[in-house]
């Protein structure tokens, strides 16, 4: 099925759909300006999806610093658009004390060892009035459900087939922080108030593949988007804001 194909068969079953990066980005645009300080945490290869490089361009431009920290020193070499790189775990990030106006972690809540740590870090280089914008997959999803099942090999070739990524870029996941009540409890922990919270629905995982196929999760998608499913929709989008200075956090 090419995309003019499920384009069609999208707009049929669940016209309203729209894909969550395109929500996260629209998003974190609200809170890029000329003043704005910006740490991407985990930033990787790119902030946004790499179709999305014009936009991601726009983004890093508009901000007064965008600077990117990962501890994959390649994936750092090889950054579409951040040229102020920190090579450094977002445990220990090399920021001072108060220093960004905003951090945004876009698919890496994930992968965190210790959520908890990585959270009181970003409160740490915060500013007073501070936001940390989270986007990461649902622990109670479809996707996340089914990963948990699939062994490293066989998901690494459904990866490459449904989602074009190299194996070196899909990297083990933990789901330590992934559903609702774990965010914002270890959020409050580390002295961040919750501004926003949403639960996000997505494009079909299975757009390229047998039109029946797609069909199907896409009207498994439309069933989550109403109110009463909503715990089943496939990421979170959350802002938490630094409402006052905070000591360190063990």
């Amino acid at each position: 099925m090419d995309y003019q194909d499920y384009s069609r068969l999208k707009k049929r079953i669940v016209p309203s759909l729209r894909f969550n990066q395109e929500i996260y980005e629209d998003f974190i645009s609200q809170h890029i300006s000329g003043e704005t300080i910006w740490l991407d945490a985990g930033c990787g290869r790119h902030i946004l999806p790499v179709w999305r490089i014009e936009a991601e361009r726009a983004l890093v431009k508009a901000a007064k610093i965008a600077l990117g920290c990962d501890v994959d020193e390649s994936s750092l070499h090889e950054h579409a658009t951040l040229t102020r790189r920190l090579v450094a775990s977002l445990d220990d990030l090399p920021l001072q004390r108060e220093s960004v106006d905003l951090v945004t972690c876009n698919m890496v809540v994930e992968h965190l060892h210790h959520p908890r740590k990585t959270f009181a870090e970003c409160a740490r280089v915060l500013k007073v009035g501070g936001r940390l914008i989270i986007h990461t997959p649902n622990a109670y999803s479809y996707f996340v459900l089914l990963s948990r099942l699939v062994p490293r090999g066989p998901k690494l070739r459904l990866v490459r087939m449904l989602d074009g990524r190299r194996d070196r870029d899909v990297f083990p996941t933990r789901y330590l922080a992934n559903t609702p009540r774990k965010l914002r409890a270890l959020m409050a922990e580390c002295g961040l108030e919750e501004e926003r919270f949403s639960l996000l629905a997505s494009d079909a995982m299975l757009a390229s593949v047998h039109p029946l196929l797609t069909a199907l999760e896409l009207l498994y998608i439309k069933m989550t988007m109403a109110p009463r499913f909503r715990l089943l929709r496939v990421s979170m989008l959350a802002s938490f804001v630094k409402l006052s200075r905070i000591g360190p956090v063990a």
